[in-house]
């Protein structure tokens, strides 16, 4: 640590000293809810200091899945843009299925995380898994889940598909997410 974070009472050299001394052996004959404490500690502060994957990894060590979901959710749209899929992808693959298969943004994360991938068949599976949750009749999602079913079209050289599916993009809705 920098010299002025030794500094005795430092907020940084406190809390590195805390999450240093609960590593290792030390940590796992901790109580459950002392071990989550620190966690969720160590979450807040490598949030507070844009280190998502630290706080993701602490945020589901501290068994807080929703706000390592709440987490990548906020981040994903930048991480993306970035060009920083790879962080993006390992980030999603750390969550627990559960919490992606039942939150609509992380599931659209993750078709296109397998699309990237070229998982295609995983990522029909996950496109179906979402449209069964949209709200009926949600323009946005019926959107992104036509975006999505072309890109896939395109993948696959399904182009008599994709020219089917093409009129329902011709006007992209309030709110919708036209990442592709």
């Amino acid at each position: 640590l920098p010299r002025q974070d030794r500094a005795a009472g430092s907020g940084l050299y406190s809390f590195a000293r805390e999450v240093g001394s609960s590593s290792g052996i030390g940590v796992i004959m901790m109580p459950l809810a002392q071990r989550e404490a620190i966690h969720a500690r160590a979450q807040a502060w490598w949030h507070a200091r844009g280190q998502i994957d630290e706080a993701v990894r602490h945020a589901l060590q501290a068994g807080q899945p929703a706000q390592a979901g709440a987490l990548v959710e906020q981040c994903a749209s930048s991480l993306f843009m970035r060009g920083e899929r790879r962080t993006l992808f390992a980030l999603l693959h750390q969550l627990p299925s559960a919490q992606v298969e039942g939150n609509l943004t992380l599931s659209l994360w993750m078709a296109r995380a397998q699309m990237h991938q070229r998982a295609l068949a995983a990522c029909e599976r996950t496109l179906e898994r979402m449209e069964a949750l949209a709200p009926a009749g949600d323009e946005r999602w019926q959107f992104n889940f036509a975006l999505l079913r072309t890109t896939l079209a395109i993948q696959r050289d399904d182009s008599d598909r994709a020219l089917v599916l093409l009129p329902r993009l011709s006007e992209m809705p309030p709110q919708a997410d036209a990442i592709a």
